[in-house]
């Protein structure tokens, strides 16, 4: 599982996520906000994250 971001503006008011809860494998590309996140930097990074698993 890969996850994009932590959140989204429209849910920065609500509590942090519980990392622990999560019982499967995951990486976490970016801290902070998706929206904040600059699309070639997310192309590039999730692009190399997906190779990687295959």
């Amino acid at each position: 599982m890969v996850q994009i971001a932590d959140t989204e503006h429209d849910r920065v008011g609500f509590s942090d996520v519980d990392y622990s809860y999560h019982l499967y494998p995951m990486q976490k590309l970016f801290d902070g906000c998706y929206e904040d996140v600059p699309t070639m930097k997310l192309i590039a990074r999730l692009t190399g994250s997906v190779a990687c698993e295959v």
